[in-house]
């Protein structure tokens, strides 16, 4: 898995989706 198909795939899921994985990577 790419950096780029990450960031794809949560901004496909939405921003909130985004901020709860930055969250849960931190």
């Amino acid at each position: 898995m790419t950096v780029m198909r990450l960031q794809r795939a949560l901004a496909r899921a939405g921003v909130a989706s985004r901020r709860k994985a930055e969250d849960l990577i931190r």
